[in-house]
């Protein structure tokens, strides 16, 4: 059991966390082995999020004064917060993925940059790229006119060079083939 200051102290750091969150997702974790949970923890820290478990009581004091205030109404029952100041997509693919393996997990709502997520926007958010994935899609379209402008400029050359080489085969053959008769 917490006392009144470590209640207070877990209260003000996870009404920071909530406060600077791009995005939260509520969890019911019944039924999940630690293990499960552990390999969750795991999972969601790699992508630059975390998994909290806060009571109830606490989560609606901490809530109070941030975006996460409009997702109150789910503060009920055994409850984990995943929280992200990052790419909201990347935990929201980790938790539908792990929910699909462990039918114990429900997804219970989520809220994105201060607008609160049902179930069915949350896995058409899982859906999306990741933000590295934009990126590379972005670079790949930045970069498409001045690799066809390179490839554009380097084939004159390359075709000269080519027929050169054709012409050096030819030569060669005829010399080889002329050697052969005068013999």
């Amino acid at each position: 059991m917490f006392n009144r200051d470590a209640k207070e102290a877990l209260v003000e750091k996870v009404h920071g966390k909530l406060k600077s969150a791009q995005a939260v997702f509520l969890i019911d974790y019944r039924g999940l082995k630690v293990s499960e949970i552990n390999d969750l923890r795991r999972k969601l820290r790699e992508v630059g999020s975390e998994l909290r478990v806060v009571k109830n009581t606490l989560l609606k004091r901490a809530a109070a004064g941030t975006q996460a205030d409009a997702l109150a109404e789910h503060f009920n029952g055994p409850m984990a917060l995943t929280l992200t100041d990052a790419d909201p997509v990347a935990p929201a693919k980790v938790l539908t993925e792990f929910s699909k393996g462990v039918p114990h997990l429900e997804i219970r709502a989520g809220l994105l940059e201060g607008r609160l997520l049902e179930i069915a926007e949350i896995r058409n958010l899982a859906s999306l790229p990741s933000l590295p994935e934009l990126r590379a899609k972005l670079l790949s379209i930045l970069q498409a006119p001045s690799v066809n402008l390179v490839r554009l400029l380097a084939a004159p050359g390359t075709q000269i060079a080519r027929a050169v080489s054709l012409r050096q085969e030819q030569l060669s053959t005829e010399q080889g083939g002329d050697a052969g008769a005068s013999v």
